[in-house]
């Protein structure tokens, strides 16, 4: 978050699963692909409103299902809204889990981004 009003843009996240001798880990890109302005142009002129309906992440929620939900709104609507607390490291835990579990569900092999990606397509 800070890292983005630094930049004074928005920043995409994509994770993906690791395969490493000690077992699974995730494996974070981040980089800055427009403006705040042309973020929110995107989001609020050319994605379809039902997007704008964010999915609830809380401690509680299975990464499971909510990576299933994720490729579902993505195959529907093209494009995901995360309503989550960034303060909680469980909530971003288990957002960036199904952000990596995403592709597999959507039986896809590149991975998800968590913004605008022109070659994946959005996700926010």
């Amino acid at each position: 978050m800070e890292a983005s009003e630094v930049a004074k843009s928005p920043i995409e996240f994509m994770v993906r699963w690791h395969e490493e001798p000690e077992g699974r880990a995730l494996r974070f890109r981040c980089q800055i692909h427009e403006t705040w302005s042309l973020w929110k142009q995107r989001w609020f002129h050319e994605m379809d409103t039902r997007v704008r309906k964010p999915l609830a992440v809380t401690p509680t929620t299975d990464v499971e299902k909510l990576a299933s939900a994720m490729a579902v709104s993505h195959r529907k609507f093209g494009g995901v809204a995360l309503k989550l607390n960034p303060k909680n490291d469980t909530v971003l835990s288990i957002a960036a889990k199904a952000l990596a579990t995403t592709p597999r569900k959507a039986h896809r092999e590149e991975p998800a981004p968590l913004e605008h990606d022109t070659e994946r397509g959005p996700f926010a």
